[in-house]
């Protein structure tokens, strides 16, 4: 995975440099123009024989991706409102020892949101960064069964939540139409509303507020955007 990560940062990077190089096409995003930008994230991870706040744990993998599709449409140059609508799904698997008892548990969930969003572009070149600020709408369920000795035990749990996030990013136009994407949330604030039924019989909510400032370059999201009506041309040479 860090072999991946370092791969696709290289990747960039040597976007960034051809688009440095290209300085003398320009790419404007005027009014009236629009862009569709499908993007995945992916996290995955996998241990053996750790210790967590003193809690054996013999095996433990986790999974967690997204996948994403972005509309929009700019109302004036370098500023778009849009949708994206986002499917999200987690896993993980652990054989532990808490208070001693050999236990097993599986967890899964999903969720599906709707987010809202404005873009500001800026950069007149092929490298463009952009300030994403999404208003996200999203509900998910999941499941998570234990295992021991002594019992079994069922969580089934619904989930909602509204997200307030900035999600700054960068374009480069590889072709007239057609960008590589990348982008990562650094700042969210997020209210979350779960009900939880634990073997079909007992009920518990919880409410919670909470602000995430969290960079991580394994978190952030990967696509190639499509953009219609855009205009390009190029600067004339010196002497023409």
């Amino acid at each position: 995975m860090k072999n991946l990560i370092l791969s696709i940062f290289l990747l960039f990077c040597s976007i960034f440099i051809y688009a440095q190089d290209k300085t003398e096409t320009e790419f404007q995003l005027p009014k009236k123009s629009g862009f569709i930008t499908p993007t995945f994230n992916l996290k995955q991870s996998s241990g053996t024989n750790n210790q967590v706040l003193g809690v054996q744990i013999d095996e433990e993998y986790k999974l967690d991706y997204s996948v994403n599709f972005n509309w929009g449409y700019f109302f004036k140059k370098d500023f778009s409102v849009g949708l994206q609508v986002s499917y999200n799904n987690k896993r993980q698997d652990m054989t532990f020892y808490p208070d001693g008892v050999y236990t097993i548990s599986n967890s899964y969930a999903n969720m599906v949101s709707l987010i809202p969003n404005i873009r500001n572009y800026f950069g007149p070149g092929r490298f463009k960064g952009f300030a994403q600020t999404n208003l996200g709408f999203s509900f998910g369920k999941g499941l998570t069964r234990t295992y021991t000795e002594q019992n079994d035990n069922k969580i089934d749990s619904r989930v909602y939540e509204v997200t307030l996030a900035v999600q700054p990013g960068l374009a480069v136009f590889v072709a007239d139409f057609v960008t590589l994407e990348i982008s990562i949330n650094i700042l969210g604030l997020t209210s979350r509303y779960e009900k939880s039924t634990l073997n079909n019989t007992s009920e518990s909510i919880r409410t919670s507020n909470f602000v995430d400032f969290d960079i991580n370059i394994l978190s952030m999201n990967l696509g190639i955007g499509f953009y219609f009506n855009t205009k390009k041309y190029s600067e004339p040479s010196p002497g023409n």
